[in-house]
């Protein structure tokens, strides 16, 4: 995974593997936790390079899902 930061964003490339998404979605969500901050994920947006549409809905599903 690569990260970028300037002033309030993150940008974050990853690959769309199930497991390696579930991942980054419990990283965020600790981030939440110690820093007592929220992340809006519908603020947020997910681009899609290479990718079907089955496997934008898949992702997107992925990281608006509820705990």
């Amino acid at each position: 995974m690569v990260s970028l930061q300037y002033a309030d964003d993150t940008i974050l490339f990853s690959d769309c593997d199930d497991l390696y998404l579930r991942n980054l979605k419990s990283c965020l969500a600790w981030f939440e936790q110690l820093f007592g901050m929220r992340i809006n994920f519908h603020k947020s947006e997910i681009i899609p390079i290479n990718l079907d549409g089955e496997d934008v809905e898949r992702i997107a599903y992925l990281i608006l899902e509820k705990k």
